[in-house]
Parts: C-alpha cells; structure tokens; sequence
C-alpha cells in the first residue's frame, strides 16, 4: 500500500493560505516536501496532519476572518483582533499569520450578546 501525497494547492486549501504561503514555507524547510520533475511539490500525508494540528485547523470546520466577522457585527476588524488578544473570542492563527475565527465561536460570541 502506497503512502498518500498531496499537492502544495491542496495543502494551501487546508490550511486556509495561499499557494505561494505554503512554497515559501517548503524552500525554508518549514514544510517537508518532495519536488518532483516540472518543479511539482508533494507533501505527505503524516506532513499535513502535523501541520493541521500545529495550526489548530480542522479541515471539517467553517471559519471567518476577522473582517468577515466585523462586517457581521457593524464593529471594526481591530475590534475583533482584540477580542481575540484578549481572550474573549478563540481563534486559530495560520501558517501566513492570520486569524481565523472557527464559526461556532461566532455562534458563541452571538448567543453571549443576545443574554448580556
């Protein structure tokens, strides 16, 4: 049986980053990856789960980004980074630096609001 490989745009969509993210991270060895011929990047299965959960991303979740969440909310996106520097809202944060908010998180914070 055959290990299972996938492919740097697969792995961007994973892990909610672009594709040129994740290339940067395999040539500064963040990512182990094999080049193929034609300069094609394989990453391995074991790779990606370690990465998924270095991030604390499930592939299974829906998120927002902050600006998504404050335009929902009529607030500013610092607002929202705040709420996340502080504790109030959880958030992942990915390989490129940015948050993501899981969207039972946001059902949370709304029900909150709703009883306050």
């Amino acid at each position: 049986m055959g290990r299972t490989y996938h492919t740097a745009t697969q792995l961007a969509k994973l892990l909610r980053v672009e594709y040129s993210t994740i290339k940067k991270a395999i040539e500064k060895g963040q990512i182990k990856a094999y080049r193929y011929a034609g300069g094609w990047y394989r990453i391995p299965e074991e790779e990606v789960q370690r990465l998924l959960h270095e991030y604390g991303i499930d592939p299974n979740k829906d998120y927002l980004r902050p600006s998504q969440l404050a335009a929902m909310l009529n607030v500013a996106s610092d607002t929202v980074v705040y709420w996340i520097h502080t504790g109030k809202l959880h958030a992942v944060k990915t390989l490129s630096g940015y948050y993501l908010i899981p969207k039972s998180e946001v059902e949370k914070l709304l029900s909150q609001n709703k009883t306050d």
